[in-house]
């Protein structure tokens, strides 16, 4: 179930959402730079939104992010057949940086 958009002016498509947190669990260093541009309310889809939310309360919590620290606190479908697999599929648009995945979200 997706929510209105608080932020109508940025286009976010799923794809995007998915890119960037896929990203930032790759690349867990680089959530500082995201963190100054994204906020949880710009994702439209909740699983991506909830993964946010976690990598930025682990972020806060200064726990180390990684696919294994990650998985206990999100669904576990999403994360076996969506996230883990787009973090593992080195074909897609995988290899983009983080502010890469920022700027595709925000632009």
């Amino acid at each position: 179930m997706k929510e209105e958009n608080k932020y109508p002016n940025i286009p976010s498509t799923y794809q995007q959402e998915l890119e960037l947190v896929a990203r930032v669990i790759d690349h867990p260093l680089d959530i500082d730079y995201a963190r100054r541009y994204v906020k949880a309310e710009m994702f439209n889809d909740l699983r991506t939104r909830k993964v946010w939310e976690t990598l930025t309360a682990m972020d806060d919590r200064r726990e180390d992010i990684s696919l294994s620290s990650v998985y206990p606190y999100v669904d576990a479908e999403f994360y076996t057949n969506t996230l883990l697999q787009k973090i593992m599929d080195k074909s897609s648009d995988i290899a983009l940086s983080v502010p890469a995945s920022v700027n595709a979200l925000i632009t």
